[in-house]
């Protein structure tokens, strides 16, 4: 058998200094504590339907953070998308003060408007003259009251990309120093990068707002509560195979299809979860360019542990698998996908790239994330022992770890 180990790692001398020298757990609630702040801090959800239960709530972030550590590119088009609309209404309705605060809370399904019995959520492009909305209204609210509803300031947010940034300052310093670097920390690394990018683009949109604000009086009778479509599988009972085709066409819808201009039900309660509002179709093709340049070099970053040390061969076969398939994939069902959409072409053709290319392109892509999630794990158990020597500066700056 190839010997797959580096020869400059054999050279590596044994930690023995304690005070010199980092844990194994230290590196884990490092890692985690990033992962953390990348995948459950940095995500903005829609206003919830009204009076939902806690456990729903705390259920619903969940599903969000899975998604975001499974298909975290797909936080980043969502993210992009919103600042789209927020961007174009506070442009389109400067002169009447209006924010990018308020523009965030519009595509979030923050404002509300009395239908007969229901309370509708007030989409972007009903806003504007002698249109169903008048922006006045909107702007009767100030962005300091929007503010208030917000669980998140610019103190938890920079603290959260404080320790994003501390994390990524380490590890730059490690290779600057030539130590190794795991490839837990590697991963960490690829999530770090895309949280800065998250949080970039909705720095200005509030944080687990829990209730939307209705514009006019209230609707004289409590409104039926509805379950909207959702970017997941609508019911537990339903079968695999049909939940994961569902979850994978509204996400590619996402990224080259028409969801945000679906009309919202009449007695819908609230948005759906990874909904942003109406965008031109010059908006949506940058939006999805953007997420697809972002999917692969945040799939390029595991190709730095190309020739890392694994504890067996076949653990560094499957992860030179995973990380050409987080990079290739996402371009290859893109580019796919929008040929289909831009050209005339049989129906047979349509529904055998959407029904077959899509979902299993799909499920080759989720194996190779979820290779890339479990390896770094079970490398830790046979480390180079350079791994274990810390950089001594870093011993005098707070943080977690």
């Amino acid at each position: 058998m190839t010997n797959i180990i580096p020869s400059r790692l054999f050279i590596s001398s044994t930690c023995t200094d304690i005070g010199d020298c980092r844990t194994l757990s230290s590196i884990i609630l490092s890692c985690l504590a990033t992962l953390v702040a990348c995948t459950w801090a940095s995500v903005h959800p829609n206003v919830p339907k009204p009076l939902i239960g806690r456990r729903k709530l705390v259920f619903h972030r969940w599903r969000l953070m899975m998604l975001a550590v499974i298909a975290p590119e797909v936080i980043v088009v969502w993210a992009l998308r919103q600042r789209m609309v927020a961007s174009k209404l506070s442009e389109d309705f400067a002169g009447l003060g209006m924010t990018m605060t308020h523009g965030f809370f519009v595509s979030m399904g923050g404002f509300t408007m009395a239908q007969g019995p229901y309370l509708r959520p007030i989409p972007p492009h009903i806003i504007g003259p002698g249109k169903p909305v008048n922006p006045n209204s909107i702007m009767s609210i100030r962005d300091y009251q929007i503010h208030d509803r917000s669980k998140g300031d610019e103190i938890t947010k920079g603290l959260a990309l404080l320790q994003t940034g501390w994390f990524m300052a380490q590890c730059i310093a490690r290779r600057v120093e030539s130590l190794p670097l795991t490839e837990l920390e590697l991963v960490t690394i690829a999530f770090s990068s895309l949280n800065f990018v998250i949080y970039a683009v909705w720095w200005d949109k509030p944080l687990d707002v829990r209730y939307p604000i209705c514009l006019g009086p209230p609707p004289a009778v409590d409104p039926p509560m509805k379950k909207i479509r959702e970017p997941f599988a609508p019911s537990w009972s339903l079968a695999v195979v049909y939940g994961f085709n569902y979850a994978i066409n509204i996400v590619l819808e996402m990224f080259v299809g028409e969801r945000d201009d679906d009309d919202i039900a009449v007695d819908a309660s609230r948005v759906p979860t990874l909904w942003a509002g109406r965008l031109t179709k010059n908006q949506r093709g940058w939006a999805a360019s953007i997420g697809i340049f972002l999917a692969m070099g945040f799939g390029a970053i595991h190709c730095v542990a190309w020739n890392y040390t694994f504890p067996s061969e076949a653990e560094q076969i499957l992860w030179r698998s995973g990380s050409v398939t987080v990079v290739v994939v996402p371009f290859l069902l893109f580019v796919a996908a929008v040929d289909v959409m831009n050209r005339s072409v049989p129906v047979w053709y349509h529904n055998f790239v959407f029904g077959v290319v899509i979902p299993l392109g799909a499920t080759v892509y989720v194996i190779g994330r979820i290779i890339l999630m479990v390896l770094p794990f079970t490398a830790l158990r046979s480390l180079p022992q350079d791994v274990y020597k810390d950089i001594e500066w870093t011993h005098f700056v707070p943080h977690i770890s």
